[in-house]
């Protein structure tokens, strides 16, 4: 039986990875996109749709992700 039956633990994840996120205590675990692929990829189905007008866009575009893993989520 816990010492303290009133207390509970809690975890938390923010997204985008945001200066502040690192500077928050207890620091912030956050999702760390990459912009620059996510820029690249829209930018080459926008060409792809500009030169193909009559194509339906139908694929699906997956960008990966980091998980910037920080105080916030660590366990004691």
């Amino acid at each position: 039986m816990s010492k303290y039956p009133n207390t509970f633990s809690l975890a938390l994840v923010g997204f985008d990875n945001l200066p502040a996120a690192a500077r928050n205590h207890p620091a912030l675990t956050t999702v760390v996109q990459d912009f620059g692929m996510i820029g690249a990829k829209a930018v080459e189905a926008l060409l792809d749709q500009i030169n193909n007008p009559k194509h339906c866009f139908d694929r699906q575009i997956v960008v990966s992700v980091k998980l910037m893993v920080r105080e916030s989520t660590n366990t004691h």
